[in-house]
């Protein structure tokens, strides 16, 4: 359980960046790290270490985002999930609100551009992993990665020069 303390203290932060993309909601980000640790910690045995520990708990994580996508369109009482949402974010902390801004301006402008080159970009730039951890993830070449992030780094470059505009 110890490794798997480091293995937290080393990706926690970079998984919730991850959902925080794709969800685009802070409290629902957090719940779905604590849902993808979880997942983690209870399959550890299944890990048979054929990819990075990395590779695993961000796969784990796009699975646990997709689940509660499913789960969300099934649910009707979105308006008092927003209500909750507004009225736990006024307890973060100054600091905390302004790192989020940030990445939500990253990520408007990341999210015009079009897939595959966002994902890539998000998982390259944003959450620091390999073009080997992304080349598993994704199910693709290495090389492949290796074109696709720099293509949407020029496309990226394009829209910050632009103020936003493609």
């Amino acid at each position: 359980m110890e490794d798997f303390d480091k293995i937290y203290k080393l990706y926690n932060k970079k998984i919730y960046s991850y959902l925080l993309y794709l969800c685009k909601d802070s409290l629902v980000a957090e719940e779905l790290l604590q849902e993808t640790f979880y997942l983690a910690i209870k399959n550890i045995e299944k890990f048979r270490g054929e990819s990075m520990v990395s590779t695993w708990i961000y796969s784990i994580s796009k699975n646990v985002y997709l689940s509660w996508l499913r789960d969300k369109k099934k649910r009707d009482n979105i308006h008092d999930y927003d209500l909750n949402n507004k009225l736990v974010q006024q307890d973060k902390s100054d600091e905390r609100i302004i790192q989020e801004e940030e990445l939500r301006e990253l990520f408007k402008l990341i999210d015009k551009i079009e897939e595959p080159y966002r994902e890539v970009i998000l998982m390259r730039a944003v959450n620091k992993l390999s073009y080997r951890e992304i080349s598993e993830i994704m199910k693709r070449k290495e090389s492949w990665v290796r074109v696709i992030f720099h293509r949407g780094k020029v496309k990226l470059k394009a829209l910050i020069e632009n103020k936003g505009e493609i």
